[in-house]
């Protein structure tokens, strides 16, 4: 935790933390972007032995509802294409896709966004 950048800590970040008793499983984190009241959820991963389980889904939820709790008004995320299971949970939880929130090298990543209220407007695709 101490090695994040300092983005991903408070008052605009937080962090994520899932463990199986004692033993880190996985993790996830949010920070703010260029766009006011939009988190950028990112980080998200479970280590091997624990993956579909449910656990990528339960991390991206805390993570949404740290947000909102936050005072953020959308949740973004962005992922490669090829990435079809992340797709395929962020579109079930909702996400859907929205114009770019960030400059990144890689032309084909594709960002998804979810309101985090029902009154919370959509963002532009």
């Amino acid at each position: 935790m101490e090695a994040l950048p300092e983005r991903y800590g408070p008052p605009h970040g937080a962090a994520v933390l899932a463990y199986a008793g004692e033993t880190l499983v996985g993790c996830g984190a949010l920070t703010n972007t260029q766009h006011t009241g939009v988190a950028e959820v990112k980080r998200i991963y479970v280590r091997e032995a624990f993956r579909r389980q449910g656990l990528a889904r339960t991390l991206t939820q805390q993570l949404m509802a740290q947000a909102q709790a936050m005072g953020y008004h959308t949740a973004a995320i962005s992922t490669w294409p090829e990435n079809t299971q992340a797709l395929a949970l962020y579109q079930q939880l909702g996400f859907e896709p929205i114009a770019p929130f960030k400059v990144h090298p890689y032309a084909q990543l594709v960002f998804l966004g979810v309101p985090l209220s029902p009154a919370t407007p959509k963002l532009p695709t």
